[in-house]
């Protein structure tokens, strides 16, 4: 995974409880050289002060360490047996709504992408696909994502196992439509934290329990080594979002360059995985067609991709 620098580790009580959630979260802190005890251990009704704490913090980014990779990380458990209505959130002052959900497990479950009454009303046609999240925020720092640009906390769920059962394996048969399904987290970029994380290694085994049905990660990193020796392999694509060199310079920091990410996608081919790429968004800075024009002709020098996607208006906050 990243070698992040996080300023500040959490843990929700209920984390502890659960032996697999435990040992995913002592894994990633093990790649990072953090001790568990390092971590805050915090209840439910202290999710208000971890986050006024966490918002309180001010980014300095070092010479060698983008702000972006010192995020504070958020371990929870997500709340799948919802009882909302019985459990009301507990509102205090200075602190979203959002974030106080995403911090004590009320993470979006599943996310039907272009459903088709949301199109009709953006007056858009679009194929709906049922996407999957167990995460919110980045260790990139894109400036045309509200998250990427100011957030100061990745919220991580940790109670995969329970996930795939629960949601995944359930959601793969309500859709017998849908052949390929997005592990992509929300505003997230879940193959940074892997292999340690193992939400693919579950992901994949889900998918090959079922016949013809695939899975691919997003990502606008190079964080691949892990998928040689993944099971279940021949489940998985790969997608990369790439930019122009103003682009990774300037508008996405704590990314890896485009070169970094082709080769990424390189090495992936060489092991049997499908590739794709997406301009997402394309920018229009100064010099923007020469230098995607560079991008492109670097993407069929190394890989030979199964597309190119490219979006141009998005994300404008």
């Amino acid at each position: 995974m990243y070698q992040l620098k996080p300023f500040g580790v959490y843990i929700l009580d209920t984390v502890t409880g659960d032996p697999d959630s435990l040992a995913r979260v002592e894994r990633i802190l093990a790649a990072l050289d953090l001790p568990l005890g390092t971590a805050r251990i915090f209840r439910a009704d202290e999710a208000a002060e971890v986050i006024r704490e966490v918002s309180a913090w001010v980014p300095d980014s070092g010479p060698a360490v983008p702000w972006q990779h010192q995020r504070a990380l958020v371990f929870t458990r997500i709340r799948i047996d919802r009882t909302e209505r019985a459990e009301p959130l507990q509102l205090a002052a200075g602190v979203s709504e959002a974030s106080l959900r995403n911090v004590l497990g009320y993470l979006q479950l599943v996310r039907d992408t272009h459903a088709p009454a949301d199109d009709e009303r953006a007056n858009m046609v679009c194929w709906n696909t049922q996407d999957f999240g167990v995460m919110h925020g980045c260790p990139h720092g894109c400036q045309y994502c509200g998250v990427g640009k100011s957030a100061k906390m990745t919220v991580i769920g940790t109670n995969l196992e329970e996930y795939m059962e629960k949601v995944v394996g359930p959601t793969i048969e309500a859709h017998p439509a849908q052949k390929c399904f997005r592990l992509l987290g929300w505003v997230a970029d879940i193959a940074t934290f892997e292999p340690e994380y193992g939400a693919f290694e579950l992901f994949l085994a889900k998918l090959a329990e079922y016949k013809d049905r695939y899975g691919y990660f997003h990502t606008a990193g190079n964080n691949v080594d892990w998928i040689e020796d993944v099971p279940n392999r021949d489940r998985l694509i790969g997608v990369w979002s790439l930019t122009c060199k103003t682009g990774e310079e300037v508008i996405e920091p704590g990314s890896p360059t485009n070169a970094q990410r082709i080769e990424a996608a390189r090495k992936c081919q060489s092991w049997g995985l499908p590739v794709r790429f997406k301009f997402k968004p394309t920018i229009p800075v100064r010099n923007w067609r020469q230098e995607y024009a560079q991008t492109i002709a670097t993407i069929f020098r190394e890989t030979t991709p199964e597309s190119i996607g490219f979006c141009v208006l998005m994300w404008m906050t």
